[in-house]
């Protein structure tokens, strides 16, 4: 969002002095942490497959900050939302009996053993798909915005 209002000088100006300090800091602590795990892989000569051995693979094509951005930002994508959407939605089952007992007896009529039981299959089942959706809506979480330029109006 805060890349998208940047076309837009007014309304990114507003955007940006709208966020919390407290958020700038976060973020800024985050970078700072994923600036230094980044640096610290590359700097060992160990060769173990991760995201990082690509990047470093590619490290021609890439300044340090290119590579030390996009480690910040998978970082946060696996480690937060999954769990967050996965968290919640379960929340919700517990509190809703008669959806989790929809939801069990769909999955449980839709499969005789448990080597049925994949990725296509599971794509199948209507309901289990609405309560995915539903728990992606609820408990979505969104983790992107433009740090480089939020963080120097806080400096």
């Amino acid at each position: 969002m805060m890349s998208a209002c940047r076309y837009y000088p007014l309304l990114y100006r507003l955007l940006v002095w709208s966020v919390p300090k407290s958020s700038v800091q976060k973020q800024q602590k985050h970078f700072l942490m994923a600036k230094q795990k980044v640096q610290n892989r590359l700097g060992t000569k160990q060769d173990r497959p991760d995201f990082l051995s690509h990047l470093k693979k590619a490290r021609e094509g890439l300044s340090d900050t290119e590579i030390e951005s996009t480690a910040g930002i998978i970082i946060i994508a696996g480690s937060n939302s999954l769990t967050t959407t996965l968290a919640g939605t379960t929340n919700y089952l517990l509190r809703f009996p008669q959806t989790l007992e929809m939801l069990s007896r769909e999955v449980r009529s839709a499969f005789r053993t448990e080597a049925d039981i994949n990725l296509t299959t599971l794509g199948q089942l209507p309901y289990l798909s609405a309560v995915i959706e539903e728990g992606a809506v609820h408990h979505l979480t969104c983790t992107t915005w433009d740090a480089t330029h939020c963080t120097k109006r806080r400096k």
